[in-house]
């Protein structure tokens, strides 16, 4: 079960036609938890399902730099913009939490852990006149 990540949750369960994306996930799906059924007409359980199966994604490995900041668990797997990329605590950035925090609606509220930040002030220097 691979490559599921690259959809949003809206576009699999959007295709409902044999053989299309819906059915395929739930039939991968149930392979992957060793499940007998699924219900696929029950949109929250479907978002279960697919919340479920980013989880059992393993962490990039390509993120070296620690974060400062920390979601709150309701919030996992959201998203700056529709069908954008899911934002998980395991993936986020310095940098990515400073967007949401800046871009989002709800800013401050989505984070458990917030770091203090020092503000330094610049020094103005004003050019004599000649």
């Amino acid at each position: 079960m691979k490559g599921w990540e690259k959809y949003d949750k809206e576009t699999i369960f959007a295709d409902k036609k044999k053989g299309g994306l819906l059915v395929t996930f739930l039939v991968e799906y149930k392979e992957l938890f060793k499940l007998k059924t699924v219900n696929a007409s029950c949109g929250s359980c479907f978002t279960a399902y697919y919340n479920n199966y980013l989880n059992t994604l393993p962490m990039e490995e390509t993120k070296k730099e620690k974060c400062d900041y920390v979601l709150h668990k309701k919030y996992e797997n959201i998203t700056l913009k529709y069908g954008g990329k899911r934002i998980r605590n395991r993936d986020l950035t310095n940098k990515l939490a400073i967007e949401l925090l800046t871009k989002h609606p709800h800013g401050e509220k989505l984070f458990s852990v917030i770091p203090k930040v020092k503000v330094v002030k610049k020094k103005v220097v004003k050019k004599s006149k000649k």
